[in-house]
């Protein structure tokens, strides 16, 4: 357990954390109780983020809208006039937007539902969750909030041939989790294993224990990603 802690600890404040780029790294911020007027890329793809699990997204136009947990990714063609009308359904409520696509980098949309705040995704406070976070799971002791899950019978999801990886244990909270997994290299020759072979859409932050792992040996990888995921 204490070289895990060293690790997280020299890992963290080395910058070893390794947080997932983003659709642009602007941030624009709205209210979800009214109509917002968004300028939005139709070069780039956009992502929105509201406050709670979206069920479906749809537009007035042929624009493409993917959601996926409490995250929408919007891909405005140029041959597309604006304004677009974007409609973003939860369970509670439906948001709806006015989107100018315009030829600019895209931003991140954050979505504010009623007067909670949340950090947000590129700011200090957001980047300081994520890295606690990340120490209480390698430490196994959860944030105040968040519950602890054993996960039995997990599936394999190592996306190439030269490793293993298996959930162990997954803490989640209202609006964040962890899943901490088991990175084998199942191959007779060592292996070094980067963040970004294991990013996926709706991916935060992914950290790991040790990058170089040898024949048959395992290290620990740490994944954190929106709480409904």
């Amino acid at each position: 357990m204490k070289s895990v802690t060293r690790f997280v600890m020299a890992g963290l404040m080395s910058l070893g954390l390794f947080l997932l780029p983003r659709p642009g790294s602007a941030l624009q911020t709205v209210t979800g109780n009214e109509t917002a007027i968004v300028r939005v890329s139709n070069r780039d793809l956009n992502r929105f983020v509201a406050p709670h699990r979206l069920r479906k997204g749809f537009s007035n136009k042929p624009i493409e809208v993917t959601v996926d947990g409490n995250e929408a990714y919007v891909n405005i063609p140029p041959t597309i006039a604006g304004p677009v009308e974007l409609h973003l359904l939860t369970e509670r409520e439906t948001y709806t937007l006015l989107l100018i696509p315009a030829p600019i980098p895209a931003e991140t949309i954050v979505i504010r539902g009623g007067t909670e705040l949340h950090p947000a995704p590129g700011s200090g406070d957001y980047i300081r969750q994520i890295k606690s976070l990340i120490r209480a799971a390698a430490n196994h002791v959860p944030l105040s909030g968040y519950d602890a899950i054993l996960i039995a019978d997990a599936r394999e999801e190592c996306p190439v041939n030269e490793c293993s990886l298996i959930a162990v244990w997954r803490y989640t909270g209202r609006d964040l989790a962890v899943t901490e997994y088991r990175l084998s290299n199942p191959t007779k020759e060592p292996r070094v294993y980067r963040e970004t072979l294991f990013a996926r859409q709706g991916t935060r932050a992914i950290a790991i224990e040790a990058h170089h792992v040898g024949p048959g040996s395992a290290t620990r990888l740490f994944r954190v990603e929106g709480a409904d995921r």
